[in-house]
């Protein structure tokens, strides 16, 4: 009697045991079709938001570039890093005043020859004339199409030592465009260029 006993506890042990399992797989297996679900749906909303964001304007560079990051191809990368000597310079605003110096020194009058240094003396103290006695397209003043097509096609790069972006001016409204231009126009006729034109940032 005792044996049946036995025998019967381990039977609904065991039982209950692999009932247990049944639900974990249940469990499992519901989770993972759930998972699957939601994959799915993610993909489908990105395609769709991927698909929507190609337009007639979209230039042929960032088309490429969003089909490679579609295929998952990232151009990785590595933080800048600028050896000058024995120094290691990581800092990007570090990396840029190293380069700016390296490029100054370039420019400066002291790394050219004395040949040079005359020609190029003699050749600043002639004033640049524009006028000529018959009329030339390349000599005539700026239109506004010009200005225009200009601050359309300028990358946006850093600005010099007054701040002005090129992203701003290209929010200027016509009267201060029109403004703009004038001034551009005033500079070109008279011949009389601001000073901070010949600095070197």
């Amino acid at each position: 009697m005792k044996l049946v006993v036995t025998v019967a506890g381990r039977k609904r042990n065991a039982g209950t045991f692999l009932e247990g399992i049944r639900r974990q797989k249940i469990m499992s297996f519901c989770v993972k079709a759930l998972a699957r679900r939601i994959r799915r749906r993610s993909q489908r909303e990105s395609w769709i938001n991927f698909i929507s964001s190609i337009t007639s304007s979209t230039s042929s560079k960032q088309l490429w570039k969003k089909v490679k990051a579609a295929n998952g191809i990232y151009l990785e990368f590595t933080f800048p890093v600028l050896n000058t000597g024995n120094v290691t310079h990581s800092d990007p605003l570090d990396i840029a005043n190293t380069l700016g110096h390296a490029f100054a020194k370039v420019s400066a009058t002291d790394s050219y020859g004395s040949d040079f240094v005359a020609i190029k003396n003699r050749a600043e103290r002639t004033p640049l004339r524009f006028t000529t006695c018959s009329t030339i397209p390349y000599n005539s003043e700026f239109r506004m199409f010009e200005l225009e097509t200009a601050l359309s096609r300028a990358h946006d790069t850093s600005p010099g030592p007054d701040g002005i972006t090129y992203n701003m001016l290209r929010h200027l409204n016509t009267t201060s465009l029109s403004h703009l231009l004038f001034l551009f126009n005033r500079i070109w006729t008279e011949q009389k260029y601001p000073s901070q034109w010949h600095e070197v940032l």
